[in-house]
């Protein structure tokens, strides 16, 4: 039970107990258990109005089943019970639904506490008695409710904003390299003061009369450097070399300002500007005030005004993070308290100095302008009698990219900010709430760069001197602020170094034997002032050092040393990146062991180094293992994919992007939905599609849509269609038809869109097809299929997906209009594309001839002849490798597995003859490459190619959901015994219940283990080379006469006898000789 119900008196618990265990005295069948309000045990915080219930049932007898429910939701403990439930008594209902049961009560507010239970009827109209009790509290409804509001940093203005980018004379795009620029200027007078603020893209020396004033490495920020000690009276010179980074011509920029004042009290200014001298080559003495500039030195061309793209408002010189604070008094004894925050664009909250909470990188990732997820915690206990103080420290994420080392791309929604809401009710029915606004306190913080691309900075010496100054109201970025529904990201696993190297010296770096997403936590001990620079990478160069060339560079975390002698342990906070290695700088020593830790002045000792592999902390759904040690490698080299692209969206990696490319959500949805519960995160992918759909129909292969890509980057109908297809996914494993329901509007829109897209043949045409697939050339654009096929059949799909909805939801105009369009695609797309003479698609490739079989295209009188050439030719003929790309793998393994072709599968995904699970498993790799052939140019951590994981648990392990009970109310058990497997163990935890599937095969006897949930029943292929009856037992009982299993068939069809077997735990047994 939660704080909701701890926090009664003795009184009313004992009151409250005595009810339920009274009414559980009932003789029934079933008990219902792990009561779920929204696909979450007591959440704290819940905006929908109608919220979805749910439970699991737990019998102590087989073939169970739920007759009736009946669900009580009160206000208070107190009252929840049948007569006293004052929010809603759904009565008597006649249903074996057990889950996505609607609230269906009074209407609830913002904050509002439910308490609710559920009690069930048995098959024999047996009473269960009433489940443990639980609860849900609402969250903020409405804005008006928040009291509080956004504050922010007091921002100065930084420069003067006429300030213009110069640049030596070239096209748009320079190319890399240095250029110089010189500016001479007359001081009357002794100088009192001398400032100058400075960027360049990508970095900048600045010299004063030849003496080197300051340096930048960030075109994100400004760079502030006093120069008064440089200057003289007379004649001065101002020259700055500005280096262009990059292996081809790109944007590249100078601008800055200096402010010097003299002893009379006049200001000069000296901005970069076209009045300035530029040079691309460099000259002996060209700092010198006395050099003469001859030819080759020009006037340098104006970029454009500060502000433009794509470098926008820079930073302040001054970047350090803000951190906000609010101290405010106990009142009385507090019975709750819960706060609510948001904060722009990560936060990490603190009560009296301690974290609260364990979630990192949060809140989720959104369209800022569209949508602000909100966060809740539970603080009751973490109050203390007297003063408490609130601490909230800002980093950038998503939210605000501005740069300065490795970026994807560049934008901001706005600079840091924060609403927050502290709710206390006290025992005497009084409560307090606080609010952000004016009266808290912030200060620059010791986080000197935070960037989710490029890493993050932390100076432990401004911890002990934050300068307080009110916090400013401001306005949010437009997002309606949400309650956060996705899993939050956590850190779900720790690694340690199994080696230390130091390959040049004072340069060490540590092997974590795993690549995954997350961040270095170091220990060490320091000096005051002394930095470590850790940089992450997934593989390593010839010479030993970190390699990041692949994976976006440059990328690292520093931290500097607030206090001698004194032992640290620091993690970075807002960022994370996919790796393996760390390279760390500036250390001395690493005493892992700590068998030496004297320290010597100004020296850095690690103590420590653990990889914290963070990803959403979704419950883990499946297990799985074999007999066979490859597959289980391979198993694992894509759970550990999986995983680590898991964030706020699913990523294509951990590192270079970190986008929600939406390919991999529909085509790996099988695979995903078997390890992970993701019905909470399909909900907020389908929240981010709707929010990146452009008016005309359009869904971007990203979402949210921090940047826009090229037309095929942007426009691919195999991965806007997700928006259409996760529907379909989520309805068959979880049953849940809300989502199609509220957005069946923009999914038809976005049909239209593609509809109106067909191209002068009537085909859809468009995209990037059926990427990395293994062709002649390098891997990226399909090169063995033409994009007419997939992005035909994927809006084929698409269609057939709203067709079921419309169906299902009633809508029979919406039917019929799909269905003609479906029609009419289905005709062509087999005059175009289907060889009647050599029963293949397209170009006879594994991808060409799987899609149609799967989503339909193909006439049922052909599949065999087509499912032949697909076996013999495009696999057998290839030698078991596979092809087929991120699209056309997924529908590959589909098919095969469709059509009883494990052996095939087998064959493919354990080949040892080229590209594919194997070769990436020999190049070293610990989770999965994003390439057949493992380049080292391309990632080491994607999961778009991990669709064997489907057929792990839907093949091997034999568990399949079915569209005749989704949701796993009814749902199929089919093990494929293939290859050399002796064994599998392979559970799903779906809605319903663990699904158990175990099996083992000895000497031509099979024993198969099987669990199917109370209120579910199963079809079940027992894996047989006899019909014999003496062979076919349940136990020791034979099949012939069990009282619960009903025989679908007696002859043994695809290696199986079918079998109709209710909730249960069994044993079966046959014999079978593969």
């Amino acid at each position: 039970m939660n704080r909701l119900f701890n926090s009664q008196s003795l009184k009313n618990i004992a009151t409250l107990l005595a009810f339920f265990i009274l009414t559980t005295l009932l003789s029934a069948g079933v008990l219902p258990v792990k009561l779920q309000c929204e696909y979450q045990t007591e959440p704290l915080a819940i905006d929908e109005p109608a919220p979805l219930l749910s439970w699991q049932l737990k019998a102590d007898r087989r073939a169970e089943t739920q007759s009736a429910y009946r669900v009580l939701v009160a206000s208070t403990p107190e009252q929840l019970a049948p007569g006293k439930a004052d929010l809603w008594d759904s009565g008597k209902v006649l249903s074996s639904e057990q889950n996505h049961i609607p609230y269906a009560g009074k209407k609830l507010h913002s904050l509002q506490a439910c308490f609710w239970a559920v009690g069930v009827w048995d098959r024999d109209e047996n009473f269960s008695g009433w489940s443990e009790p639980s609860s849900w509290t609402m969250g903020i409804l409405n804005a008006e409710d928040w009291k509080a509001s956004f504050i922010e940093l007091p921002r100065q203005k930084i420069i003067d904003e006429k300030l213009e980018w110069i640049w030596y004379p070239s096209p748009l795009f320079a190319p890399p390299g240095n250029c110089y620029f010189r500016k001479a200027f007359e001081l009357p007078e002794e100088a009192v003061s001398a400032e100058v603020e400075l960027s360049a893209d990508n970095r900048f020396t600045l010299f004063v009369n030849n003496q080197e004033a300051g340096s930048g490495d960030s075109y994100a920020k400004f760079f502030r450097f006093d120069i008064l000690s440089h200057l003289k009276k007379g004649l001065n010179q101002l020259a700055i070399r500005a280096t262009n980074d990059g292996t081809w011509d790109n944007e590249a920029g100078l601008i800055g300002l200096f402010k010097i004042k003299t002893k009379n009290g006049s200001l000069l200014e000296i901005p970069i500007n076209t009045d300035w001298k530029s040079c691309n080559k460099e000259f002996e003495g060209w700092a010198l005030v006395e050099f003469e500039e001859g030819p080759g030195w020009v006037s340098p061309i104006s970029r454009g005004l500060y502000g433009m793209a794509p470098w926008g408002k820079l930073l302040p010189a001054e970047n350090q993070l803000p951190i906000f604070q609010k101290t405010f008094e106990l009142e009385k004894t507090p019975q709750r308290a819960l706060i609510h925050i948001c904060g722009l664009g990560q936060y990490e909250l603190s009560l009296n100095s301690k974290k609260v909470g364990d979630a990192v990188i949060d809140p989720g990732w959104t369209n800022y302008r569209k949508t602000c997820l909100y966060s809740t915690y539970e603080v009751t206990d973490e109050l203390l009698a007297g003063n408490n103080t609130l601490s909230v420290l800002l980093g950038n994420g998503m939210y605000n990219v501005r740069g300065g080392r490795y970026i994807k791309f560049r934008g901001s929604f706005g600079e840091p900010k924060l609403i927050c809401r502290l709710q206390i009710d006290y025992t005497d029915g009084t409560s307090q709430t606080i609010g952000s606004d004016a009266s808290w306190q912030v200060a620059p913080g010791p986080l000197t760069f935070s960037c989710t691309f490029g890493g993050e900075d932390y100076d432990a010496r401004l911890e002990n001197d934050l300068k307080w100054q009110p916090a400013t109201p401001t306005d949010g970025p437009g997002g309606v602020l949400r309650a956060q529904y996705a899993p939050p990201i956590r850190v779900m696993k720790q690694y340690q170094p199994i080696s230390v190297t130091e390959p040049r010296q004072g340069l060490f770096v540590l092997d974590l034997g795993q690549n995954f997403s997350g961040v270095p936590q170091v220990s060490a001990i320091g000096s005051t002032g002394k930095t470590i620079r850790l940089w992450p990478g997934e593989i390593l160069n010839d010479d030993g050092t970190v390699r990041q060339n692949h994976s976006g560079t440059p990328v690292y975390f520093e931290y500097t040393f607030g206090q001698t002698g004194k032992e640290i342990t620091w993690a970075p906070r807002f960022t994370y990146y996919g790796f393996r290695y760390v390279q760390i700088e500036g250390a001395d020593d690493v005493d892992l062991e700590r068998k030496n830790l004297t320290l010597e002045e100004d020296a850095v000792t690690i103590t420590g180094l653990t990889g914290n592999f963070t990803y959403a902390s979704a419950d883990k759904a499946g297990s799985f293992s074999c007999s066979n040690p490859l597959i289980n490698r391979i198993d694992h080299l894509i759970r550990m994919a999986i995983y680590s692209n898991f964030q706020s969206v699913f990523t294509d990696c951990p590192h270079r992007e970190k986008l929600g490319w939406l390919e991999q959500t529909h085509l790996m949805a099988n695979g995903l939905i078997a390890n992970l519960s993701l019905m909470r995160h399909y909900t907020k992918v389908m929240r981010d599609c709707s929010e990146a759909q452009l008016p005309e129909g359009l869904v971007p292969d990203i979402a949210p849509e921090y940047t826009v890509f090229s037309p095929d980057f942007r426009d691919s109908p195999e991965w806007g269609s997700a928006f259409v297809l996760i529907p379909w996914y989520t309805w068959l494993h979880y049953g849940e038809s809300r989502l199609a329901e509220r957005y069946y509007g923009a999914m038809k829109n976005y049909l239209t869109y593609l509809k109106n897209k067909k191209d002068e043949n009537g085909m859809v045409s468009h995209g990037l097809g059926d990427w990395y697939d293994v062709g002649p050339g390098p891997s990226g654009y399909a090169q063995l299929t033409s994009k007419e096929l997939t992005a035909t059949a994927t809006y084929y799909q698409g269609l057939q997906s709203l067709i079921h909805f419309a169906r299902l939801f009633g809508w029979e105009e919406e039917f019929k209009e799909l269905s003609a369009e479906a029609a009419a695609v289905k005709e062509l797309f087999n005059k175009r594309l289907y060889n009647a003479e050599e029963n293949y698609y397209d170009r006879n490739s594994q991808t060409a001839n799987a899609m149609p079989m799967v989503v339909g295209l193909a006439d049922e009188s052909r599949t065999g002849l087509i499912l032949d050439n697909l076996v013999s030719i495009g696999i057998r003929g290839a030698t078991n490798r596979i092809t087929a790309g991120d699209v056309g793998f997924s529908y590959l393994v589909k098919a095969l597995l469709e059509h009883n072709q494990g052996q095939v599968l087998f064959d493919m995904v354990t080949q040892t003859n080229g590209p594919g699970y194997w070769h990436i498993l020999e190049q070293g790799c610990t989770s999965l490459h994003e390439s057949w052939k493992a380049e080292r140019s391309s990632s080491f951590n994607h999961f778009m190619l991990g669709h064997a994981e489907e057929w792990f648990y839907r093949g091997i392990g034999g568990i399949n959901p079915s569209a005749e009970g989704p949701g796993y109310a009814k749902f199929i058990l089919k093990p494929q015994l293939v290859g050399d497997l002796s064994e599998a163990n392979v559970t799903y935890q779906s809605i319903r219940g663990e699904i158990k599937s175990h099996w083992k095969l000895e000497a031509g006897r099979l024993t198969y283990e099987i669990s199917i949930p109370p209120n579910t029943e199963a079809l079940v292929y027992l894996p047989a080379t006899s019909s014999g009856w003496e062979t076919l037992k349940e136990g020791d009982n034979p099949l012939r006469d069990h009282p619960q299993i009903q025989i679908v068939s007696r002859t043994v069809k695809e290696n199986a006898i079918q079998l109709k077997v209710p909730s249960g735990d069994y044993l079966l047994h046959s014999e079978y000789k593969p």
